[in-house]
C-alpha cells in the first residue's frame, strides 16, 4: 500500500485513522539504517539510464514499479522487494503477493504484530472486502484491487462494506466536483486510480501558491510538517521531502509529485496529464 492513500485519508480530513492507515503502507516499514548518508539512493548515481527507462515491472511486493530504477531505489531505502516479472503486477496477483511479502516482514520482525498482512479472496485472488490490522484495532474496506474506501475505518468493529462510498473533493479552482463514486465492483481499477490522482493533483495546486507547476521548499513546508508529526518511522519522515525531489534541484515538479507517492502505471491511464 503506497505512501499516497495515507495522503489521501490526509486531504479529505479522515484525521481520526491517519496515524494507522500509514503505518499499514510499505514506506512505514522501511528499515533504512545507513550510515553513509542518503546520497547513494539518489536516481543519478544508482541507475544507470536504461534503468531509468520507463518500463513496468511487478515487484514482490505486489506493487507495479515504473521502471527498474524505482525497483532498486527502493531496496536502496531499506525496502527488500525483487522483480517478480517485467510488466505491470496482474490484479489476480497482486493480493498473493503483497500477503506473501509481508508475512516475509513479520517474520523478521521481533512484534509481527505491527506488520499489515492483507487478507485474499481464495476464489480469484483478489483483495477481500474487509481489512484489518490487529495491532491497531482497526478494519476497513477496499475494493476488489486493495484501495482502502475513505470513511469506512471502523476501530475494534466490522465495518459495512456494502454501502456505496461517494467523495467530493476540491479542486484547484476551489470549485466542487460532482463527486467520485467508489465502488467495490470497480473490477479495472481505473476509477479509483483516477480518483488518487485527482487527489494528489488538487493538494499539489493548493501548495503551489504561486502557480509555477513547481514546489519549492516554503510552499511544502505545511505538508513537510504534516508528514513529519505523523509518519513513523521519524528516519523517514526526515526524508520525504528529498526523497520526492528526484533531479535533486530544489523543487518538487507535478511529475515528481506523483511518482514520489507511488502511483503506478498498471494501465496506460497513468500518464502525466496536468488540469
Amino acid at each position: 500500500m503506497p505512501i499516497y492513500l495515507f495522503l489521501t485519508y490526509l486531504l479529505i480530513g479522515m484525521s481520526s485513522i491517519c496515524k494507522n492507515a500509514f503505518a499499514l503502507t510499505t514506506i512505514a516499514q522501511l528499515r533504512s539504517q545507513r550510515s553513509h548518508g542518503e546520497e547513494e539512493c539518489f536516481m543519478q548515481k544508482l541507475c544507470n539510464y536504461e534503468e531509468m527507462n520507463v518500463e513496468p515491472i511487478c515487484g514482490s511486493d505486489g506493487r507495479t514499479y515504473n521502471s527498474y530504477c524505482e525497483v532498486k531505489r527502493a531496496i536502496c531505502h531499506g525496502n527488500p522487494v525483487k522483480k517478480q516479472f517485467s510488466g505491470p503486477c496482474p490484479e489476480n496477483l497482486r493480493c498473493q503477493l503483497e500477503r506473501s511479502y509481508q508475512l516475509k516482514l513479520a517474520a523478521e520482525k521481533m512484534n509481527s504484530s505491527e506488520v499489515y498482512v492483507p487478507e485474499c479472496n481464495a476464489t480469484d485472488g483478489s483483495y477481500a472486502t474487509i481489512q484489518c490490522h490487529r495491532s491497531t484495532g482497526y478494519c476497513w474496506c477496499v475494493t476488489r484491487i486493495g484501495r482502502p474506501l475513505p470513511s469506512t475505518s471502523k476501530r475494534y468493529g466490522i465495518p459495512n462494506c456494502h454501502i456505496l462510498q461517494k467523495i467530493k473533493i476540491g479542486r484547484r479552482s476551489h470549485r466542487k466536483s460532482n463527486g467520485d463514486a467508489l465502488s467495490l465492483n470497480d473490477t479495472n481499477g481505473e476509477a479509483i486510480h483516477s480518483f488518487d490522482k485527482k487527489i494528489l493533483l488538487w493538494k499539489f495546486g493548493q501548495l503551489d501558491n504561486d502557480k509555477n507547476s513547481r514546489l519549492n521548499s516554503k510552499e511544502f513546508g505545511g505538508l513537510r510538517r504534516l508528514v513529519r508529526k505523523h509518519v513513523t518511522p521519524k528516519t523517514c519522515a526526515k526524508k520525504f521531502t528529498k526523497y520526492c525531489d528526484l533531479n535533486k534541484d530544489g523543487e518538487i515538479s507535478a511529475r515528481e509529485w506523483i511518482t514520489c507517492l507511488g502511483i503506478d502505471i498498471s494501465n496506460e491511464e497513468n500518464k502525466y496529464e496536468e488540469d
